[in-house]
């Protein structure tokens, strides 16, 4: 478990899961007096358009949650439980309404989950 949380604390590897077509790149890490992070920036496109966007680590329980919120409104949640087979990663995601609607028209989250779990359980595994 803690491979997997040590993994996910990393926000160069929660960006790293998006799709390859939203060029996703980690701009800076601004990080708490005992190490943990504080806020992230992330440069990215989507629908043809370019955002910056500025995450702020709302909840961080070692080796159980990572709440993340960011700047244009939505919250990301990180769940580990530990399972017979190793860690079982949840994850979620809420925001507003207005987003949830333009999520569906333009960036569709939901179809894209999937496969950003694909690619983070695919690079846990190849730890060594």
């Amino acid at each position: 478990m803690e491979k997997v949380f040590g993994y996910l604390e990393d926000p160069a590897h929660f960006l790293a899961t998006f799709p390859e077509s939203n060029q996703v790149t980690l701009d800076s890490v601004n990080r708490n007096p005992d190490g943990t992070v504080a806020t992230y920036e992330g440069r990215f496109r989507q629908a043809g358009m370019h955002f910056t966007v500025t995450y702020t680590r709302e909840e961080y329980v070692p080796n159980e949650r990572i709440v993340d919120h960011n700047s244009i409104g939505v919250l990301f949640i990180w769940t580990l439980e530990p399972d017979a087979g190793g860690t079982t990663l949840t994850s979620g995601w809420d925001a507003s309404g207005l987003m949830k609607m333009l999520n569906a028209v333009f960036f569709h989250a939901d179809k894209h989950a999937d496969e950003m779990l694909a690619r983070f359980k695919q690079a846990v595994e190849a730890l060594p």
